[in-house]
């Protein structure tokens, strides 16, 4: 029964089960492994019981090993692994900061190349989405992968068996920017841009008149700078906010859109942006490309043409 309950909940991931084992645990290769969180109590029950990765780890690859938890929201007593742990945190549903993902690669680099037989053990909660956007990025940074949509592809066949690994798309939109990095061969800063107006093309009616009472925030990685007033929207076809006074952001920014009625706010629709990588003025981010907004699947609150457009300023014309 507990080996059922485990794999419901891993839904369509790809499990270990050899050698008597049954664990929510994939061979990226033969040396990057995903798992999900190794856990005590009750919650092993449902998860990788933390005995049992430890178990694993110890008889497959006795001292050879190194585990990296990507999770923000928990942790665990790093001597089950012997202290072969590290940390690099970020929430769930959401993108990793660029130096993150950077101290990362060089990291799991690092501890490989140590040694032929060292392995890396990787998770985050349910060992696929965050989990994913770092082996991506090292599937780059190794040369394992030649271009990210390659690497999100190699990972998602390897991970699970209906080939969707990250599916969150400012997830995918770090793994591109971290194969545009390694590519650039440039050196990575928080660079600083003005932001100057946003536009949401063919806004979500939220109501039954057809309404919505929208608004946004503005984050530098978890720091909210900005948060605009709500705009009721009825017949229009456009929310066109321009700033009142420019908006001077660096590195990671995190754009959030709400709706507010009589029970609350929501957030109905977001994305993360790296300001190092940013080209093309405006950014213009389609319905695809914006977290929350791909899992309305039916259209039933975002139309095709909804699309989030940015306009920004480069204070240093020499960059």
């Amino acid at each position: 029964m507990t080996n059922l309950i485990r794999r419901l909940v891993s839904k369509k991931k790809r499990r270990y089960n050899l050698d008597g084992f049954d664990l929510d645990l994939t061979y990226i290769t033969e040396r990057i492994i995903a798992m999900g969180f190794p856990s005590d109590n009750l919650e092993g029950v449902y998860r990788n019981k933390m005995a049992d990765v430890v178990r694993f780890l110890d008889s497959r690859h006795p001292d050879k090993y190194k585990v990296y938890n990507l999770c923000s929201e928990r942790n665990y007593d790093t001597s089950n692994f012997n202290n072969r742990v590290s940390s690099y945190p970020f929430d769930d549903h959401n993108a990793p900061t660029m130096n993150l993902v950077i101290n990362f690669c060089r990291d799991v680099d690092e501890w490989l190349m140590k040694n032929p037989k060292n392995v890396v053990v990787i998770h985050c909660k349910a060992g696929k989405g965050r989990t994913g956007v770092m082996i991506c990025s090292y599937l780059i940074h190794s040369g394992i992968c030649k271009s990210f949509e390659e690497s999100l592809e190699f990972y998602g066949v390897a991970r699970t068996q209906n080939s969707k690994g990250v599916t969150i798309p400012s997830q995918k939109r770090y793994v591109m920017y971290y194969d545009l990095l390694i590519k650039s061969k440039k050196v990575y800063y928080d660079r600083t841009v003005l932001l100057d107006r946003i536009k949401v093309d063919s806004p979500p009616k939220l109501t039954n008149d057809n309404t919505s009472n929208i608004f946004f925030t503005i984050k530098i990685r978890d720091n909210k700078i900005f948060e605009s007033d709500i705009q009721v929207l009825k017949l229009q076809n456009t929310l066109d906010y321009v700033l009142s006074k420019q908006i001077p952001v660096n590195g990671d920014v995190k754009i959030e859109i709400f709706h507010r009625d009589s029970f609350g706010k929501k957030n109905i629709a977001q994305f993360w942006i790296n300001t190092f990588f940013l080209a093309t003025n405006p950014v213009v981010l389609e319905r695809h490309e914006i977290d929350k907004v791909v899992k309305d699947k039916k259209r039933k609150i975002f139309p095709d043409s909804f699309k989030i457009i940015f306009y920004w300023t480069n204070p240093f014309q020499a960059d």
